[in-house]
């Protein structure tokens, strides 16, 4: 099993990869790693890249949360944070 990157380690990686779990932990303050999330991508100044699935998949899990699709939206404005569409060849 492999061993959790230590935060040093990750303070050296400018880009993060974000899948949607981070996303909805971050906006949903019920979500347990919510707390954990909120603060390293608080303390993140680099780039978030992510995917366009990733983002669909986010806003449907958000629907259910009042204003959730906004939130998720604002945040990806508001961090600058690249959405790639993976279904077409670059």
């Amino acid at each position: 099993m492999a061993q959790p990157v230590a935060t040093a380690e990750l303070a050296v990686v400018n880009t993060w990869l974000v899948d949607t779990g981070p996303l909805v932990a971050h906006l949903d303050g019920a979500d347990r790693a919510h707390p954990e999330v909120t603060e390293r991508l608080d303390d993140f100044a680099g780039a978030l890249v992510t995917s366009s699935a990733v983002a669909t998949e986010a806003m449907h899990v958000l629907g259910a949360r009042r204003g959730g699709p906004r939130l998720l939206a604002d945040l990806v404005q508001a961090t600058g944070t690249t959405v790639h569409d993976l279904s077409r060849p670059p």
